[in-house]
C-alpha cells in the first residue's frame, strides 16, 4: 500500500528583513553585553570600594537595564522561531518584548549623557552653557523615545503602522547624535585648552582621554544616525533593529570605559615614563633631580649633569660633572641638572645647589611617584571623580 504524501510545507514570505533582522541584532547586541559584563566587574574589582555610592549606583542601574534588555531581546527572537514558528500571522504585530526597546534604549542614552554633561560642565569650570544644551538635547531624546513606546502600543503594535510615528523616531535618535557630538567637540575643547600652558608631559594623558571620549561618544553618535536612517528610509523593514539593539550596550559601555580608563591614567601618572617627563624615570628610592627645569618651547638647549653615584658594598662616594646630559637614570645615582644657555624663556634657572644628603628609600619613592600639581589638577581637579 503506497504511503500517504506529505502535506506541502507552508509557503513563508522572505523573511530576512524581519526575523533575519532582529536575528542578527540580536546576535551583536549579546556579544555586547558580554562586553559590558567584563567591563563592570573590571570597574567593581577597581573602584567598587573607593567611588561615590552614586556613581556605583548608575552601575549598578545600567547593568541591570542592561541586562534585562538582552533577555528580552532574545525572548523576541524566541517567540518568532520556536513558539510561534510557523505562524506568520503573529509576525505581523510587535510583541512586548520589543515593544519596551525604545524606552530603556532612551533611558539609558538619558542617564549616560547627563554624566557626561557633569563632566563637561566640570571640566568647562562650571559653565553652564553647553552642558545646559547636552541636558535639553538629551530630555528631547528621552521623552521622544518614551513616546516612541506609547506609540507602538497606541497602533496596536503593527508593525505596518509603524511609519506613522516616523517624525518621533528621527527626532529620538538625530536628538541624541547631536548631544554625543556636542559632548565630544566640547570635551575635546575644553581638555585642550587645559594643557595648552601646562608641561609636555601632561599631553600623553589628555590625549588618552581625549581618544576614548571620541571612541565612545562617536559610535553612538554614529549608531543612532544609521538607525534614523534606516527607519526613515526603510519603514517596510526592519533593518533598523541591527543598529538599534545595540545601543544600550554602546552608551553602558562607554561610560564604563571612561571610569576604567582612570586606572590606566593613574598608572601612567605612577609611572613617570620617559616620553612623560623630560628627566626619565627615576630609579625607586634612589635617584633625585635638582635645578632647573627646560621649558620644552624653548629653542636648543643643554644641560650640566652631576652625578652622584654611592656603592652601598664599597661605601664610596664619587661625583662626576659631564657637559653631555645622560637622561636615562641608572640605580643608586642622585642627579642634579642645571640649564646653562640660552635660558629658557619664562623660566627661571635654578642654581645650582648643593646635593642634600640621601633620602631614605620611602620619602623618594613617594616624591617619584608624586605628579606635578599642573598634572595632579588635571587628574583630579579640572576632571570630575568619576573620569
Amino acid at each position: 500500500m503506497a504511503e500517504a504524501a506529505l502535506p506541502p510545507a507552508p509557503a513563508f514570505p522572505p523573511l530576512d528583513s524581519s526575523i533575519g533582522a532582529f536575528l542578527i541584532g540580536t546576535i551583536l547586541g549579546v556579544f555586547l553585553a558580554g562586553v559590558t559584563s567584563v567591563q563592570a566587574y573590571t570597574y567593581f574589582s577597581w573602584f567598587g570600594k573607593t567611588d561615590r555610592k552614586l556613581i556605583s549606583g548608575v552601575v549598578v542601574t545600567l547593568l541591570v537595564i542592561d541586562l534585562f534588555h538582552t533577555a528580552i531581546s532574545v525572548y523576541t527572537i524566541y517567540l518568532w522561531t520556536v513558539t510561534h514558528y510557523g505562524d506568520i500571522a503573529f509576525l505581523v504585530k510587535c510583541p512586548w518584548s520589543f515593544t519596551w526597546d525604545p524606552f530603556l534604549t532612551g533611558l539609558v542614552a538619558f542617564i549616560v549623557q547627563l554624566f557626561y554633561a557633569w563632566r563637561v560642565f566640570v571640566v568647562s569650570r562650571r559653565s553652564w552653557c553647553i552642558p545646559a544644551v547636552i541636558g535639553v538635547l538629551s530630555l528631547l531624546s528621552f521623552a521622544f523615545a518614551i513616546g516612541s513606546t506609547w506609540t507602538i502600543y497606541r497602533l496596536d503594535s503593527e508593525f505596518a503602522r509603524f511609519g506613522e510615528f516616523r517624525y518621533g523616531v528621527a527626532i529620538w535618535l538625530l536628538s541624541a547624535a547631536v548631544a554625543d557630538i556636542l559632548i565630544t567637540g566640547s570635551l575635546i575643547t575644553y581638555l585642550r585648552q587645559a594643557i595648552k600652558s601646562d608641561y609636555q608631559h601632561s599631553s600623553p594623558i589628555v590625549d588618552r582621554i581625549i581618544r576614548c571620549t571620541v571612541e565612545t561618544n562617536g559610535i553612538t553618535a554614529v549608531f543612532a544616525i544609521i538607525d534614523a536612517a534606516l527607519f526613515v528610509a526603510l519603514p517596510q523593514d526592519s533593518w533598523h533593529v541591527l543598529p538599534n539593539l545595540s545601543l544600550v550596550k554602546l552608551y553602558f559601555n562607554g561610560l564604563l570605559v571612561s571610569l576604567n580608563s582612570r586606572k590606566v591614567v593613574e598608572q601612567s601618572q605612577g609611572s613617570g615614563s620617559d616620553k612623560a617627563s623630560p628627566f626619565g624615570t627615576p630609579a625607586p628610592g634612589y635617584t633625585a633631580t635638582f635645578g632647573s627645569v627646560p621649558n620644552p618651547n624653548a629653542g636648543i638647549h643643554r644641560h650640566e649633569v652631576t652625578t652622584l653615584t654611592i656603592s652601598p658594598a664599597e661605601g664610596q662616594v664619587k661625583t662626576e660633572a659631564s657637559a653631555e646630559p645622560e637622561l636615562e637614570p641608572h640605580p643608586y645615582q642622585v642627579r642634579a641638572y642645571h640649564n646653562l644657555s640660552p635660558q629658557p624663556t619664562g623660566r627661571a634657572a635654578v642654581p645650582m645647589q648643593a646635593l642634600p644628603a640621601l633620602p631614605t628609600p620611602a620619602a623618594t619613592q613617594q616624591s617619584a611617584e608624586r605628579p606635578s600639581s599642573r598634572e595632579y589638577a588635571l587628574s583630579s581637579g579640572a576632571v570630575p571623580s568619576g573620569w
